[in-house]
Parts: C-alpha cells; structure tokens; sequence
C-alpha cells in the first residue's frame, strides 16, 4: 500500500563533488575472529554476464578500540547507486550476501559493517557487548569510506531489525548523508519502558558485563506463538527453514547480549519512538516502510503502520509503507524476489528523482 507519493525535488539537497577514478578499495585484513562464511541462501542470478566482485576491509569504530569489518558488492559495470545495509540483533552483514548479490546484479553497489560486538567485528568473548553511542557515528564512517570512491552516486540506507532503529536514530543526526532511506522489520516498542528498567536493573545487580539467558528470554518472549509447530528459535525471522538453520548453527549469529548491550538497544528504540522524532526527519527525504505481514515482533503491521503515521503527521514529502509475504527479515525470506523486484523498483524511482535534481540549471 503507497501511503503517500509527493516528489519534494527542490528539497533533494545536491550532494557536491565530481566522480574520481574507479580504483580498487584498500581492504585490511580481516577482524578478529573471522571465520570462513557458510553460504547464506541460494544466489539468485540475475545475469550471468555481469561479475560481481566482493571485497572486505576493516575500519577503526568511533569508540577508537574496535576495528570493524564490513564487506562491498561491486558490479563490473558502471554502479547506478550505492546501499549501505545496517543488520539487525545478533546478526552480521554477511547475512545478506544473497541480497548484495541480487542488488549488485542489478547495477548497485552494496556495503555493509559488522555492528560492534556482532559478527566479524568482534571475537568471542566480545561478541554480544557494545556502546550505543558510537554506533550512528560508525554507520556515517563507512558512509565516508564508500563516499572517497562514489562521491556523486545516490545513496541509500537499508535497516533491518534492530537496524530500522539504528538507521532512524541515524538519519536525523546526519540529515544530508542518504538520499533515500529503506526501513525493514520494525519492531514494537510497547514494553521499551519495562525492557529498559529491568536491563538497567541487572546492570546495577551484576554488573553492565552480565549475560543473562533469562533476560533474551524476556525480550524474545511471544516471537514463536504464532510457529510453534515449527520447533526452531528463530521461526519468528524468516520462514526459510534453509536460512535459519544457516543461522543458528553459525556462532558469529547465536550469542547473548550483555545487560549493558540491551539497555543500549533498549534507549535507541524509545528514542526513536518519542515524539520529537518524526519532526526532525528531513522533509524532503524520501522513505519507504517495508514489512512481513506475519512478523510478530511487528504486531502484523501495527508498529511499522505506527511509524508510518507519525511520519506522514510530520509531512515526509515521500512516504511508503509495503506488505509483504514473510516474517521479520523480508530479505532473506521465501518471498524474497518480489521484495527485492519492488524494493529496486523504488530504488530506481527515487534515483531518478535525485540525478534529476542534480542537472545543472542555464544561467541564461
């Protein structure tokens, strides 16, 4: 369902800069902790004469301690735009190599960054432990990383899960970066007032370090009500059973958060749900709403159609919100072609909005 379709052209601000040459990206060796991938899906083939290339680096997070790892899809042809993916809760950028792949097919360029404590980003015994201040900071580095090499592209930004949260925090701090921005799997907030007392509760008892089984208990409560016959942790995700065993037989996505690591996930969700939010997303930037009509975490629709209203309250120039067949994770979901068919389709739309935008105007 399109809920609103307004092109706010004039309000598209002009990212400055001219194209510089297409040479490689310097890639660090990996994080800490890496391991070999498994494959996550089957790679849908768009076209078998275009080559896509994977590169991975590493970045210094904002925090000045941790190295992040983060990964880049390039086509051999000329990029038509450049999306930076966010992941969501426990999971990692290479996760979505089967959506990387399909996008890359289809002439983008696509980036993503192992959040700190999750994936490739951390080791071990790190893995699951964060600080919520610095991770906008380190979405806008990789920003500027990818931006040295495609400075006039368009360029969007994709959360999932957890990273809708992460990517509506981002965008009205850094209200000039994305030209368009695609929020996926939004979650309820109604207990984030609860969530956030208890976490900081445990934090006080036993320290910010804890990891408590009984707390991801508490916040995962109510996922699998509606799949119990499907006897896995993680049938609220995607319906791909295929996927999900993907997930949890890999140790870099099945691990706990620490009671600092929640409550840090906790405050950036009833940030972004308090009523000062909508009104500070840029106008003239163009969003879409992207959900699974049997996610949970989503209320069937209910959070996603929240936020939506409060955006279409706050006058977005252009607003969607799209249903689809699935659960949480659309992208890795068994209806994944259309959401991606549809999701390009937008893509495109708004690309062309903004080159448009970018024509230089006849001083006579």
């Amino acid at each position: 369902m399109t809920v609103r379709r307004i092109y706010g052209i004039m309000d598209i601000l002009l990212i400055c800069g001219k194209p510089i040459a297409e040479d490689a990206l310097t890639c660090l060796p990996g994080a800490p902790g890496h391991r070999p991938a498994p494959e996550y899906g089957k790679e849908i083939l768009m076209d078998d004469n275009i080559n896509i290339k994977k590169t991975t680096g590493t970045y210094l997070s904002a925090d000045k301690k941790n190295n992040l790892f983060y990964c880049v899809m390039t086509p051999d042809t000329p990029p038509m735009g450049v999306i930076q993916l966010i992941h969501g809760e426990a999971g990692m950028t290479e996760c979505y190599d089967v959506f990387a792949r399909s996008f890359a097919r289809r002439g983008f360029v696509v980036c993503g960054a192992d959040l700190p404590g999750h994936g490739n980003s951390a080791d071990d015994e790190d893995r699951g432990s964060f600080d919520g201040a610095y991770l906008t900071a380190d979405i806008e580095e990789l920003r500027l990383i990818m931006r040295r090499r495609y400075r006039s592209l368009p360029y969007f930004l994709l959360g999932q899960g957890v990273g809708s949260f992460i990517a509506m925090s981002y965008i009205v701090q850094y209200r000039d970066a994305a030209d368009g921005v695609i929020l996926s799997g939004i979650g309820s907030v109604d207990r984030i007032k609860s969530d956030i007392f208890v976490s900081g509760l445990l934090m006080k008892l036993r320290g910010k370090d804890y990891r408590s089984r009984w707390l991801k208990n508490r916040t995962e409560k109510g996922r699998n009500d509606r799949f119990r016959d499907e006897k896995s942790a993680l049938s609220w995700l995607t319906g791909d059973a295929e996927m999900r065993r993907v997930y949890e037989d890999d140790p870099r996505c099945n691990f706990i958060y620490t009671a600092g690591a929640y409550n840090e996930m906790f405050k950036i969700m009833r940030d972004v749900s308090a009523e000062d939010w909508a009104p500070s997303v840029p106008k003239g930037l163009p969003v879409l709403i992207a959900a699974g009509r049997d996610d949970t975490l989503g209320g069937y629709g209910s959070a996603p159609q929240q936020v939506c209203d409060r955006l279409q309250d706050a006058e977005i120039f252009e607003l969607s919100l799209k249903f689809y067949n699935g659960r949480n994770d659309i992208l890795n979901d068994t209806d994944r072609e259309t959401v991606y068919a549809e999701l390009y389709e937008w893509l495109t739309d708004v690309r062309e909005g903004v080159l448009a935008c970018r024509v230089p105007t006849p001083l006579f």
